[in-house]
């Protein structure tokens, strides 16, 4: 995509006088534009506007489930924790293939 600058024209524009110290700090006169809008303006769409409530939600919400830690404390400790292997590796195999198709 091209981009369009306006201003002073390159052949207008002059490398630094001798490489001194002083030729940087000259001011530029640089053409104001008097046709300016008034103010910028954004518009956010539906999805948008969802968005950001929904981030809003979640930067509310705790890192840790507290509750849902300690529930699963108490079970290893008294050993009713059950470990399904297959359940295990099939979110494994599942977590994998996202990553690989992510980055495909």
């Amino acid at each position: 995509m091209p981009i369009e600058i306006t201003g002073k024209p390159v052949s207008n524009i002059h490398p630094l006088a001798s490489g001194t110290v002083s030729s940087i700090n000259k001011p530029i006169n640089v053409p104001h534009d008097t046709a300016r809008p008034a103010a910028d303006s954004i518009k956010l769409t539906d999805t948008a506007a969802y968005l950001r409530k929904l981030e809003n939600t979640l930067s509310a919400l705790p890192v840790v489930d507290m509750q849902r830690t300690e529930s699963i404390k108490k079970a290893l400790t008294d050993g009713s924790f059950v470990i399904d292997p297959a359940r295990v590796a099939d979110k494994l195999l599942d977590f994998e293939s996202m990553l690989y198709y992510r980055a495909a």
